[in-house]
């Protein structure tokens, strides 16, 4: 009979018949020792004690024969290591550094070496299973960690999904070989799931965004291909973007300048311990911003000039960001509400184009055509969620403004306007 410990009792020799069971009582880790037992058995079932005692004492082989999990995987018989069997107790052997360096489960073959024994042939033989074998851990390999606007003074806007997160994570083997068997194979569990979280902050590494609201998104379940965590993409080597929610309040907060994104561990199928958290090579500053229109007014015969800016907050009131040279505005995304006067109006200049802002400030490039007529109408633009902002402390809105033609009775949010010539 064989054993391996501490998951397996492999087979049984004889000079007749073989038999083999398995007992799953542990787990077996890839590249760490397990112990190994063999004992020869009669034709009866019980051992022989001679067996062991020869002139030259004979001492039992065990190989790897095949890989059952996962099909097709990786299969050498260099990565099985019987270690070294000594002779523990009449017709007993154990080897307390037998070893397997890779994942899955394969199935093992106790017999006689050469197939022969003293004088006579001797194929005889038995296989079981041993395994599955577990990642002994995961390393993370290649990371980055990129704003998504790489401004002259690089910044991300809280709800923007455009961080951008490059990574490879392997599982590895006792001696921090990858595993290529650790891969997802359809009704099997060979893959653990991970997901993003916010590790460490610009000031002493305690954790930031405490609030569940400020959950990442972007994120879906990893899969594995050949030991390398792809998050569902063939391409590891592909970016992932991402982005960092802002709080469901809708209360400004920030900013949060320095701070780092991990990998750590949602759900744990195979119970691997010791995974602690992967953090990201390089800092994201997250910032709360948000899109302002100005009011409008001038002549009839004349087009207004959209003016719009991008504003952050710096802890404690909204200041224009200079450093917002990302922010595009586009025609298409003007539209006109309220229109007491029915005045006729488009937004002119540039008009199939998009606009970068220049230091967080349109400039001319877009305006409201001459209406031909005095009065006033309302008009918004459809901003990115991550620049839109609560306006009458409810929900996040998109801006809005109110563009004045001729001299018309004036609009209430204005206390006073001067007409230039």
């Amino acid at each position: 009979m064989l054993t391996c410990n501490p998951a397996l009792v492999l087979a049984r020799l004889t000079p007749y018949s073989f038999a083999a069971t398995t007992s799953f009582i542990a787990r077996f880790i890839a590249g760490e020792p397990f112990t190994l037992q063999v004992e020869a058995h009669n034709a009866s079932g019980q051992v022989t004690p001679n067996f062991g005692q020869e002139q030259t004492p004979v001492v039992p082989e065990v190989s790897p024969q095949r890989l059952l999990r996962p099909e097709g995987g990786r299969f050498e018989s260099s990565l099985f290591s019987t270690g070294e069997l000594t002779r523990i107790a009449p017709g007993r052997y154990q080897s307390d550094n037998a070893s397997w360096n890779e994942a899955g489960s394969l199935v093992l073959r106790a017999q006689l070496p050469n197939n022969r024994y003293l004088t006579a042939d001797a194929d005889i033989g038995s296989e079981a299973q041993v395994g599955r074998f577990y990642p002994f851990g995961f390393e993370l390999d290649e990371s980055s960690l990129l704003n998504a606007c790489l401004s002259d003074t690089p910044f991300s806007y809280l709800g923007d999904p455009s961080i951008e997160a490059q990574y490879r994570l392997h599982a590895v083997n006792r001696a921090g070989n990858v595993l290529v068997n650790y891969t997802a194979e359809p009704n099997t569990n060979y893959q653990a799931q991970f997901g993003f979280t916010i590790v460490g902050s610009d000031i002493d590494g305690t954790r930031l965004f405490a609030n569940p609201d400020n959950a990442p998104s972007g994120i879906s379940n990893a899969a594995w291909l050949d030991g390398a965590l792809s998050f569902n993409q063939s391409d590891v080597d592909t970016p992932r973007l991402l982005g960092i929610q802002r709080q469901t309040s809708n209360v400004e907060e920030g900013p949060y300048t320095g701070v780092e994104l991990g990998l750590i561990v949602e759900q744990n199928p195979d119970n691997i311990n010791g995974i602690g958290v992967f953090t990201l090579d390089g800092t994201v500053d997250m910032i709360f911003g948000r899109l302002v229109l100005d009011n409008l007014a001038g002549p009839e015969d004349e087009t207004l000039n959209i003016i719009a800016r991008v504003e952050r907050w710096d802890g404690q009131r909204f200041v224009r960001h200079i450093a917002d040279s990302c922010t595009q505005l586009t025609a298409s995304n003007f539209a006109i509400g309220a229109n007491p006067n029915t005045l006729n109006s488009s937004v002119v200049r540039n008009a199939g184009e998009q606009m970068p802002l220049t230091l967080g400030l349109s400039s001319e490039d877009f305006g409201w055509s001459p209406a031909g007529a005095s009065g006033e109408f309302e008009f918004s633009y459809q901003a990115p969620v991550w620049l839109r902002y609560n306006w009458d402390g409810s929900v996040e809105q998109d801006p809005s403004a109110t563009a004045t033609f001729g001299q018309f009775r004036g609009n209430d949010r204005i206390i006073f306007w001067l007409e230039r010539r």
